[in-house]
């Protein structure tokens, strides 16, 4: 059995996401760079998980025994490394970020593929259009409007009474 392994990965803290696809029969998950997939949680070992592809199907492996590590929601034995069996959508939580397996690229993943990542969404701010220099030029015009309308009223003795 060979393939390519697909993970959805969401760093809970900083709220983002990204996805990875590995064709490799060994992937490490860890805080290191030196990591199959390297995570952004520096507390972390360097190779905190193993995902590994056997000949019945892909095998988790915590090889630290930290207690940092869960599977479908539910904490791997602490103090000693446990082996878990692997299928298409099981979770796996490694410290903030939380993983999730597939077996092939699931529709979302296909969709960010080809059209690149969802732009992010922005918080309703002030509107553009009208900064300070626009509301500063707004009210030196305004001004003027005013002045070059009391001189003309002026000129023309519309002005008094």
């Amino acid at each position: 059995m060979t393939g390519i392994a697909f993970f959805y990965c969401r760093d809970l803290y900083k709220r983002t996401e990204w996805s990875v696809e590995v064709d490799e029969p060994v992937i490490t998950f860890g805080g290191s760079s030196t990591a199959t997939v390297p995570l952004p949680d520096r507390s972390l070992d360097a190779c905190e998980v193993v995902v590994q592809q056997g000949p019945t199907g892909y095998s988790l492996e915590e090889r630290t025994g930290s207690g940092r590590v869960t599977w479908n929601d539910s904490p791997l034995p602490r103090g000693e490394p446990s082996t878990r069996p692997l299928k298409s959508g099981d979770r796996i939580g490694l410290g903030r970020v939380q993983v999730v397996f597939f077996l092939e690229r699931p529709a979302q993943l296909a969709a960010e593929a080809a059209l690149g990542p969802a732009p992010p969404v922005l918080e309703p701010g002030p509107d553009p259009r009208f900064g300070l220099r626009q509301l500063v030029a707004l009210a030196v015009a305004t001004w003027f409007l005013g002045v070059g309308a009391g001189l003309v009223l002026g000129i023309l003795g519309l002005g008094r009474q």
